[in-house]
């Protein structure tokens, strides 16, 4: 069984990948009740959409409503993990290139302590990437069912939307992302959370055709935000192209005190940009008849 202090550093990893809360989330609690309390109502549990990559090849996106305290939010996680390991062990480790004080500000990175002692000159950056992918790891194949019943008490009650963008040949994962709706968020607010494609399957639109996914599952949403690595320059790219601009006044996430200076903030606003909704079009409802 995974310990509190053992907990205490994957949900530090964990929930920092969860990012930040804009302060426009946070309303009177009957409203945010209103929302929170829709999703189960408006949404289903699973399902399947359908559309063509830039190369007219047709990907499924297979999509789940879960939470941390169901059995299959484990599940998910692991099928994951390998595209979102390698997605992100590079965007980690360009950051500490970039922000080495990170080591001792972040316990995200204390595990890294040991490498950094001798100096910024001295890394060895394979080990460096090697621990990264170990936290990483760490995070997708976390056991829920093996915590302590305290720890599982203290979990968010969040929900959680996993959607698996998949080849319709062979199945294979080839991105994903996962989305979050918290008791206390604004109505029609959605937070981003990890959005990633694999090395050998980007550049070929999946990404947006992911975030967009969310207008086909969740509906009377109003805003998207997220945050990412002031360094993550492809994706700051991608975002803006996507029409999501700084989002001006964020705060920390309850679950997590993240450092303001280590992420960048972006918001989508339904009410001023229809970029990603016209994507959403282009997804179809999909049934498996395998």
């Amino acid at each position: 069984m995974i310990k509190s202090k053992q907990w205490k550093i994957i949900s530090a990893i964990f929930l920092t990948a969860a990012f930040i809360i804009s302060i426009k989330a946070m309303h009177n609690q009957k409203t945010l009740s209103k929302w929170f309390t829709s999703i189960s109502k408006k949404t289903a549990r699973t399902g399947m959409l359908q559309a063509h990559d830039k190369q007219g090849l047709p990907i499924v996106f297979q999509w789940y409503r879960t939470s941390l305290q169901s059995s299959d939010f484990s599940e998910i996680t692991k099928t994951v993990s390998a595209v979102g390991i390698e997605a992100y062990v590079s965007v980690e480790t360009q950051f500490l290139k970039q922000h080495p004080e990170a080591v001792s500000q972040d316990e995200n990175f204390k595990s890294f302590e040991p490498l950094f002692k001798d100096g910024l000159e001295y890394v060895d950056w394979n080990l460096v990437e090697n621990q990264e992918r170990e936290n990483l790891r760490q995070i997708f194949e976390m056991d829920v069912a093996s915590l302590s019943a305290e720890i599982k008490e203290s979990l968010p009650k969040d929900y959680y939307f996993f959607v698996l963008a998949r080849d319709k040949t062979t199945s294979n994962v080839l991105g994903f992302i996962q989305f979050a709706i918290a008791p206390y968020y604004g109505f029609g607010d959605v937070k981003v959370i990890t959005i990633a494609v694999a090395p050998a399957a980007q550049n070929r639109g999946l990404g947006k055709l992911l975030i967009s996914s969310v207008f086909k599952i969740i509906p009377n949403i109003k805003r998207l935000f997220l945050s990412t690595r002031p360094t993550n320059v492809i994706a700051i790219g991608a975002y803006q192209a996507w029409g999501f601009i700084p989002d001006a006044h964020p705060i920390q996430d309850p679950h997590w005190k993240a450092i303001q200076d280590h992420w960048v903030y972006f918001e989508y606003q339904v009410k001023q940009t229809n970029i990603l909704q016209k994507t959403a079009k282009s997804l179809k409802e999909h049934s498996c008849h395998c």
